[in-house]
């Protein structure tokens, strides 16, 4: 299976049409049979993305700093979440998963 890794917030952003667009796509990976990663949260345009492609039938695998997951700020219906222990570990996990990468551009995004 091919997955695409998505890199966006656990914020929603300035931009009211990125939580649209967000949902679109999470739900476009999925229905194309394409796993998705991500980076583990559950709040933001990160659980956006995931409750949309969750809610299609997708495969969903999330990535967090071992600090967040603690604190159990992971999305709670993860296919599969891993765990690492730096920024830069994280990172490398995502890039290691991923066939096709997706990021917004910063206009109207914080």
């Amino acid at each position: 299976m091919m997955n695409i890794v998505v890199y966006c917030g656990s914020g929603f952003g300035n931009d009211i049409s990125l939580q649209d667009q967000v949902k679109l796509l999470g739900r476009k990976i999925a229905q194309a049979g394409a796993g998705l990663v991500f980076g583990g949260s559950e709040t933001g345009l990160m659980g956006l993305l995931t409750d949309s492609a969750l809610s299609v039938g997708g495969t969903v695998t999330g990535v967090e700093l071992d600090y967040f997951a603690e604190r159990h700020l992971s999305h709670r219906n993860l296919t599969e979440l891993l765990v690492a222990d730096t920024l830069s570990q994280r990172k490398q996990m995502m890039i290691d998963r991923g066939d096709a990468f997706v990021a917004p551009r910063r206009r109207g995004y914080t």
